[in-house]
């Protein structure tokens, strides 16, 4: 169970106590969502939504996002 202290759910989102490291844009922040145990910051998370498939930043955030499915897979059980 996760501390009152290091975690609170407001509207879906997480704010923590101690700014943590945004899986997309690599900056401590406090505000954000977290995706199979990562933290995409609430900026990045806009961004990523709002972002055609033809802006070029739409390959930065899939190759971000990747990450988080390795880092899911390099955790799970037997790997």
């Amino acid at each position: 169970m996760v501390e009152k202290t290091m975690k609170r759910w407001v509207d879906g989102l997480i704010e923590k106590s101690s700014p943590v490291c945004c899986i997309v844009c690599e900056q401590p922040r406090h505000e954000g969502i977290s995706v199979l145990d990562e933290f995409i910051c609430d900026d990045c998370e806009r961004s990523i939504v709002r972002t055609p498939v033809e802006d070029k930043k739409y390959s930065f955030f899939v190759t971000q996002l990747s990450r988080i499915w390795l880092n899911w897979q390099g955790s799970a059980p037997g790997t």
